[in-house]
């Protein structure tokens, strides 16, 4: 569908509650913008999007700048919220060796807490209460548009009673062997440019792609601490009652 526009695609398509499926055009997910073609900007122009939530940090934000279609002006959800998870490009300057286990650790580590972290909580309750009260088609993206976009997208997915193995399913989709393998040299050569490590393949592989285990620690997590996800969504997010009845309205048919 789109040229430079990685990991785009819809959330529609799973059964929900009571066996409605979950609508297209409604939520689209993907990776960052800043290598967007000419293309891939009348493509994205075509879809109406209204809002994009941009889930990524200031300085990456600054760093990878956003491309835009001509002619539309979209509401951007961004948060600057100081967060004390660093990014790569400033974490990996203090790492000795880089590997497979590294990215291992650092993924797991954001699984179990990610959910909880202010500036997400921010930006998370944000696009529930817009996916509740907007009427147009909301895109969410991250840097790579896995992680943070995967956590998000779940959350979603979860609340109108999508099951766990069609959330887990659909975080998967991550982990196209054409896309990870152009991505990689792209992100061996960042790396290597922003902490001076030069990476091998099988931690790059890992690196770009997602991993079932992961979305597992962060429902359980949930799950022990609140008692249940649902619990975190209204406790945290404030998806109460109220609020997951119209998310069902717009996104279930």
């Amino acid at each position: 569908m789109f040229e430079n526009i990685e990991n785009f695609r819809d959330l529609g398509g799973a059964m929900g509650r009571e066996g409605q499926i979950v609508r297209s055009d409604v939520v689209y997910r993907s990776s960052d913008h800043s290598h967007a073609t000419d293309q891939d900007l009348d493509r994205l122009k075509q879809l109406n999007i209204g809002t994009i939530v941009d889930l990524r940090r200031p300085l990456e934000r600054e760093r990878a700048q956003s491309r835009r279609p001509e002619g539309v002006t979209y509401d951007v959800i961004t948060s600057d919220i100081p967060e004390e998870r660093l990014d790569w490009a400033v974490a990996l300057k203090d790492v000795d060796h880089v590997d497979l286990a590294w990215f291992d650790r650092e993924a797991r580590e954001f699984y179990i807490n990610g959910a909880k972290i202010e500036r997400y909580v921010d930006l998370f309750s944000r696009f529930f209460q817009l996916l509740a009260h907007s009427d147009a088609p909301i895109l969410t993206h991250c840097s790579a548009g896995k992680d943070r976009t995967g956590m998000l997208c779940a959350l979603v997915l979860h609340t109108v009673g999508v099951h766990r193995d069609d959330i887990v399913a659909e975080f998967v989709k991550t982990n196209d062997p054409k896309r990870i393998a152009r991505a990689k040299p792209r992100l061996r050569a960042w790396l290597q440019k922003t902490s001076g490590h030069v990476v091998d393949d099988e931690a790059l592989e890992f690196a770009l792609s997602v991993h079932p285990e992961h979305m597992d620690l962060m429902f359980c997590q949930l799950e022990e601490e609140f008692g249940s996800t649902d619990e975190y969504l209204s406790k945290v997010l404030g998806v109460d009652s109220g609020l997951k009845s119209r998310i069902e309205t717009r996104l279930l048919s």
